[in-house]
């Protein structure tokens, strides 16, 4: 509490002071106005963008040769980062737990949320999942891709991203996207993500379940992601940063 306290006093500080605020995403200057009371009028937004390796999948055979190594070989869903409760892990949890018990699910991160009660352990021993859940750590790029494109959709149920890169790498190697519906995940996701409603496991495990089943609404949602994730571009985020750093100037001569 008492570090929170001192990192939310010096992001307000910092906001007071600057000359302009470069951000990458509509929600967070709205966070900038109700939660830090700092100025909106002077962000700047510049969206980021995937590693451009990303638009070069890897072959069917290599997929399938990582992912089991790592563990994988059936039908599998993927989610990332560590376990925070911002992350919401949680309520991924809970629709696993009414998915087919031949579906795993894998994370891309680490356990470090300590809180009795709360840690991912002791969520996961009370709904009977701790077999099916694989944490996995020390991956290369190449590991990441495999595991995008040999799951069967990726979960991302986060409350809380400033943007979320994540879900348009998924649909760059043309994953479909299972997202919650909150801050600047749906600016992200556009129509590229089937989005549920924030801690709702009933509506995720809805959307899961017809990414397992596959079919033609899956596919389009493929294509929908394909899409979105080409609006995006380093090249973009580079001149609108330029931009903001040239308005910066501007202020500061003033």
């Amino acid at each position: 509490q008492e570090h929170f306290h001192w990192y939310n006093g010096y992001i307000k500080r910092l906001i007071r002071n600057s000359d302009r605020l470069l951000v990458h995403s509509r929600s967070v200057i709205s966070e900038i106005e109700k939660d830090l009371q700092g100025d909106g009028s002077i962000a700047d937004l510049a969206p980021l963008a995937v590693d451009p390796d990303f638009h070069n999948p890897l072959a069917a055979a290599e997929v399938k040769r990582r992912c089991a190594r790592i563990g994988f070989s059936g039908d599998f869903i993927l989610a990332v980062g560590k376990d925070y409760p911002h992350k919401d892990h949680a309520t991924l949890f809970r629709a696993m737990a009414r998915l087919p018990k031949s579906v795993q699910l894998c994370i891309a991160g680490t356990k470090t949320w300590r809180k009795p009660g709360e840690t991912s352990d002791e969520i996961m021993t009370q709904l009977g999942i701790t077999d099916r859940v694989k944490w996995v750590q020390g991956l290369d790029d190449e590991d990441i891709k495999a595991l995008m494109q040999g799951c069967k959709a990726m979960a991302y149920p986060s409350l809380e991203e400033g943007f979320g890169i994540p879900p348009i790498e998924a649909m760059a190697l043309r994953t479909p996207v299972v997202a919650a519906n909150a801050m600047s995940i749906p600016e992200v996701c556009g129509d590229g993500a089937w989005l549920h409603q924030p801690g709702n496991d009933h509506e995720l495990e809805m959307y899961l379940r017809r990414c397992l089943a596959g079919g033609a609404d899956v596919q389009l949602l493929i294509e929908r992601g394909v899409q979105r994730e080409q609006q995006f571009s380093w090249r973009r985020t580079a001149e609108l940063t330029l931009a903001s750093y040239q308005k910066a100037i501007e202020t500061a001569k003033n």
